[in-house]
């Protein structure tokens, strides 16, 4: 008898596996939270087939974009597709680079393209499966030619000019900033130069008196940094600048420096541990002779940081520690601390705080007498501090349907912008 009942027990639950229902969809989180440009409106619209939710709970599917753009300009997505409830074994990752030159609709294309190739493995999952066709450039996949070659072996310049003015019958504020760069950025190594200048003017009348103040500025920098394996890099750099506000005439300093990884750089898109070491001298000329009597000097400073950084679906963590000081006297020193927490505490409701305190003990360039009151008003001098800081703290919630499909194109307004 028992026999009997075991055989019916296995034939009804073959029965009713066979009967299972497959999903029609499934429900996808787009994460955006961690960098890059997302594209809702474009994503929900071009990808009708899925449902697309508020909330990562809410999902099938969490997709944790992020972003990293290098010096010349290009970026590198990761999409991180973590499957949830009955899609919980399948995770994967997609990478795909953009390139500097491509406009709006490419970039949002390509966009749309990968995470379309990254859902696909979900939805073979779904009654959707039926409408999904893959199509094979055999053109492009048959094509032995050699890649074409750079003209420009991997550089990249820019220029760039831009002015600004506002003011009233009382007030009067206006610059003007230009900037040249070239730079070179390959998967073991990369290059920066650069410079640029502006010029600044502010004027206000009081009373019948007019005060004007001018602040100007240049900055010369050139960069090389090589990775020499999956852990370590090494670098050096030099630069030059001037700065009225920070009393330097001139200011140059060159560095040698290294930089360990405790993760391994194929990693940094999710994890990032890095501790960083540089050491160099530093020439500085002043405007105005400084608390220390020093009309110039010539001093070396070392650095060492370590930045932490974790991205994850329940949100982010990013940590930095970094100390300075001259070698000549431990005394001039300044540690900043910095950080940045946001979390997704649970469904609709985020959290994030964010801000970094600097114990500043190393202001050898400021200058020695007292400041009128007409400059302290408009913060043209930089002032002796013992400390800096800045905090942020936020909270939001989302409440209401959990799906966010639909795309109405009405009284959008206008929608530009324009990079240089």
């Amino acid at each position: 008898m028992n026999k009997h009942i075991l055989i019916c027990l296995v034939l009804l639950s073959q029965f009713l596996s066979a009967q299972t229902v497959i999903p029609q969809t499934i429900k996808v989180f787009v994460d955006c939270s961690n960098g890059g440009e997302c594209y809702p409106a474009f994503v929900r619209q071009e990808i009708p087939i899925v449902d697309f939710v508020r909330d990562r709970l809410d999902a099938d599917v969490h997709v944790v974009v992020t972003a990293i753009y290098n010096s010349s300009g290009s970026a590198q997505y990761s999409f991180h597709f973590i499957g949830r409830n009955d899609f919980a074994k399948y995770n994967d990752t997609l990478q795909y680079s953009v390139q500097p030159a491509a406009n709006d609709d490419e970039k949002r294309k390509l966009f749309v393209a990968k995470l379309k190739q990254g859902l696909i493995p979900y939805l073979n999952k779904t009654a959707q499966v039926d409408k999904i066709s893959i199509t094979f450039d055999e053109k492009k996949a048959n094509d032995t030619t050699s890649k074409e070659k750079d003209p420009w072996n991997a550089w990249v310049f820019q220029l760039s000019a831009n002015g600004n003015m506002n003011g009233n019958q009382n007030y009067f504020s206006g610059g003007l900033y230009f900037n040249v760069s070239a730079y070179k950025e390959t998967e073991t190594q990369k290059m920066n130069m650069y410079a640029s200048t502006s010029q600044e003017t502010q004027k206000y009348v009081d009373d019948g008196t007019t005060y004007k103040y001018d602040f100007q500025s240049y900055y010369l920098g050139l960069e090389h940094y090589k990775k020499m394996n999956s852990h370590i890099g090494l670098g050096a750099e030099v630069n030059a600048s001037n700065s009225l506000y920070s009393n330097y005439k001139v200011r140059i300093q060159t560095s040698v420096n290294a930089e360990y990884s405790i993760f391994p750089y194929k990693d940094f898109n999710s994890k990032r541990w890095v501790v960083v070491y540089s050491v160099g001298p530093m020439l500085n000329q002043y405007y105005d002779s400084t608390i220390y009597l020093k009309s110039k000097d010539l001093l070396f400073q070392q650095n060492l940081g370590s930045i932490c950084s974790y991205i994850q679906p329940w949100g982010s963590v990013n940590l930095g520690v970094f100390w300075s000081n001259l070698l000549n006297d431990f005394r001039k020193n300044n540690l900043s601390l910095n950080g940045a927490l946001q979390f997704k505490i649970a469904k609709g409701l985020n959290f994030a705080v964010w801000g970094n305190y600097t114990f500043v003990h190393d202001q050898i360039n400021i200058r020695k007498g007292d400041i009128d009151l007409n400059q302290l008003l408009v913060k043209n001098q930089e002032l002796l501090s013992s400390y800096d800081y800045n905090l942020g703290i936020g909270i939001s919630y989302r409440f209401g349907s959990k799906f966010n499909s639909a795309v109405n194109p009405a009284f959008r307004g206008l929608n530009y912008n324009i990079s240089l």
